[in-house]
């Protein structure tokens, strides 16, 4: 009685795969069409400005490329992010952002299969393939390809190098995070969690692939670039942290001193304060537990929370960034799978409800998050319980999703659960 349906299934679940995709797509044709992709812009522009030779980040340089324009950062992504920008450099920008979001799809994918085949999904390209359409039917991967935005290339490397840790294979693990590391800075937190575990030959491949794309950046823009680029990002602070966007501990303490619901406030020592003794205080605990997560399911809870921290305590985390969880997520299910078919099924109601806000979660619009806060801020006050729901949901889910994992793998580490 069930062969036949067990042969029907798959085929059902990727023909509704396919409706989804289907379904969303035109939204992804307003994205590309109808939108700037901001992040790509600077990011463009700044690979012509390494190809010819200049410094995009000195006043001369912004006014050159057509920076100054963007307002006072101009360019704000580190030196090293303008060389993942050279195959779009000659792009016009519709096409650049095109192949920029097509390029960012297929490694979303590519990272799902991985991570299904690794954790032992029974048909791991029908598993991957439903996530997949689930994945792009979020606004927040719709904002990723609008904006022109890397943070699905630096999931697929934190996913690579999880990968390669695991076959021990240090050496391509250090290469990968080293190369997410010159996307943007926070992946260092990764390269923390291989210093803790002593695995050296994946710290000293992390430092020399970032070194070796620094000396690059650095003989086309030249050494001011470096501290013309870190003199702005205070100025991406007080603009920035305290969007109601911002889903890092940053953020959400300083929101606490300036609500959502009032006026711009930018960052308070007390707030930065709280937020940096907090950060500090998770990834102290997270070392601990790496320092003794040596393999089985005890690797995969401490990398997946290190992950977590690592966008949590960076100094923003913009919706896109979500797709970042994924291998978290991924972690999370499988051992919420193993925990169901445990005899005492400990932490399983938790891991559901955890999973299942965080996916109600990624179905909100960053758009509608503002215009919400926008007419509150006009005096829509029958909005203004609403516009906070939405703020929470934008941070809560990743915050109970670190603790979740940090809940199992402390039980794992008290011997409550074995390793796989």
């Amino acid at each position: 009685m069930l062969t036949p349906l067990r042969r029907i299934l798959p085929v059902v679940a990727a023909v509704l795969a396919v409706g989804l995709i289907i379904a969303v797509l035109p939204r992804y044709h307003a994205a590309l069409t109808t939108t700037v992709p901001w992040d790509l812009v600077p990011d463009q522009r700044m690979a012509r400005a390494f190809i010819s030779g200049f410094n995009p980040y000195s006043t001369e340089g912004m006014a050159r490329t057509g920076l100054e324009g963007m307002g006072p950062v101009g360019a704000g992504h580190p030196p090293t992010t303008a060389l993942w920008a050279l195959p779009f450099a000659q792009q016009d920008l519709r096409t650049a952002a095109v192949t920029l979001g097509a390029s960012m799809a297929a490694l979303v994918f590519g990272m799902l299969l991985l991570l299904a085949r690794v954790l032992g999904a029974r048909t791991p390209v029908l598993l991957a393939w439903l996530a997949f359409a689930y994945v792009l039917s979020c606004p927040f991967m719709t904002y990723h390809i609008g904006v022109g935005q890397f943070s699905a290339a630096i999931a697929a490397l934190y996913t690579l190098a999880w990968w390669a840790a695991r076959r021990r294979r240090d050496g391509l693990a250090g290469v990968a995070l080293g190369a997410a590391c010159t996307i943007k800075l926070f992946p260092g937190v990764m390269v923390l969690f291989f210093l803790l575990q002593g695995r050296w030959r994946a710290v000293l491949a992390a430092a020399a692939t970032y070194l070796t794309f620094a000396a690059v950046a650095t003989t086309r823009f030249g050494w001011a670039a470096w501290p013309e680029f870190f003199s702005r990002q205070g100025i991406i602070a007080g603009l920035s942290v305290d969007s109601i966007q911002n889903q890092s501990l940053h953020g959400i303490v300083l929101r606490l001193f300036h609500p959502a619901c009032g006026p711009h406030g930018s960052p308070l020592p007390a707030s930065t304060a709280i937020s940096v003794a907090l950060s500090v205080a998770l990834i102290g605990v997270g070392a601990v537990w790496a320092r003794r997560a040596v393999g089985g399911s005890r690797f995969d809870l401490s990398y997946a929370l290190f992950v977590t921290l690592s966008v949590l305590t960076s100094q923003w985390a913009w919706e896109h960034y979500d797709v970042i969880y994924l291998l978290p997520v991924a972690v999370a299910l499988r051992t919420l799978v193993d925990r169901w078919h445990a005899p005492q099924r400990r932490g399983v109601s938790g891991g559901i409800a955890v999973l299942a806000l965080l996916a109600i979660s990624w179905q909100l619009d960053a758009g509608k998050r503002l215009a919400l806060q926008a007419a509150v801020r006009a005096g829509q006050e029958r909005l203004h319980v609403w516009m906070h729901l939405h703020e929470i949901l934008n941070w809560a889910p990743p915050v109970a999703l670190m603790i979740l994992i940090g809940g199992w793998l402390a039980a794992s580490m008290r011997g409550a659960d074995q390793p796989i």
